[in-house]
């Protein structure tokens, strides 16, 4: 389904899928359980543009998210076409994609001079950032850095023209949420503020992988509840579809968006 927002024509692509444990997604889920891995194509203002990214060549270390040339190629689009590209984090599975390259740490950028932005929340954090091999925060921003294409965008500034970015804290340093509006209402794409649908009605199910659960959990109450306030069509890094919010029976839960 194609998503039509402030002038932007928004595509989810298919990236792959990642078995994440149970325990990463609440009772009662398969262990594991596959869940897919999304960037999206937004095209307007004169731009063809990339938000995430996929694993890239790090999905050796977790592999299922390695898919967006194939998507790219089924939605039509060359690489050398793309003019800009938003992280909205560094988790692997979002950031690694702009790299190409082999591990444990030879890379360049994947789309040669294209920009490449990022929150400015904090960004200092990956200068010295460690943890496990897939933390590759440091490495991303330090190619990037390195070939001139990381550029970086405010708290409430336009990550794209017409796109504003907001600061989504957390679940990962420099997370954000980036917001476009326009004649057709809102959108709101919530990246990895949750993971799955259940999550809206189960907030507190989404913690195992973020850096502050507590602060998570605070961004996606906050979310969910804005969601449903402002009637926003609402998209997800891990969920297939777009939504929406209501509270029905005093619950707020995810609703497909109707095409």
């Amino acid at each position: 389904m194609t998503l039509r927002y402030g002038g932007w024509e928004i595509q989810l692509l298919d990236c792959g899928s990642l078995d994440l444990p149970a325990e990463a997604l609440g009772p009662g889920f398969d262990d594991p359980t596959p869940t897919p891995v999304f960037a999206s194509l937004w095209r307007g203002h004169g731009r063809t543009a990339l938000v995430d990214a996929g694993s890239g060549p790090f999905d050796e270390l977790w592999p299922g998210g390695a898919g967006l040339p194939g998507a790219l190629e089924r939605a039509g689009v060359e690489p050398a076409e793309i003019t800009d590209i938003v992280l909205t984090h560094f988790d692997f599975d979002h950031a690694g994609g702009v790299l190409a390259g082999t591990l444990p740490d030879s890379f360049t950028p994947a789309f040669g001079e294209t920009p490449v932005r990022v929150l400015d929340v904090d960004l200092a954090y990956w200068d010295t950032a460690e943890g496990s091999p897939l933390m590759i925060g440091p490495r991303v921003v330090r190619t990037l850095r390195g070939a001139g294409v990381l550029e970086t965008f405010a708290d409430g500034g336009e990550a794209l023209p017409g796109v504003r970015a907001r600061s989504a804290p957390g679940h990962c340093t420099g997370h954000c949420v980036l917001e476009v509006a326009g004649d057709e209402g809102m959108l709101l794409y919530l990246a990895d503020v949750i993971h799955h649908p259940l999550h809206v009605e189960h907030p507190e199910w989404d913690a195992l992988y973020d850096r502050l659960p507590e602060e998570a959990l605070a961004t996606r109450v906050a979310f969910i509840d804005e969601a449903e306030a402002r009637g926003a069509g609402v998209l997800a890094s891990h969920i297939d579809r777009p939504g929406r919010i209501e509270r029905r029976d005093g619950h707020a839960a995810w609703f497909d968006l109707s095409p």
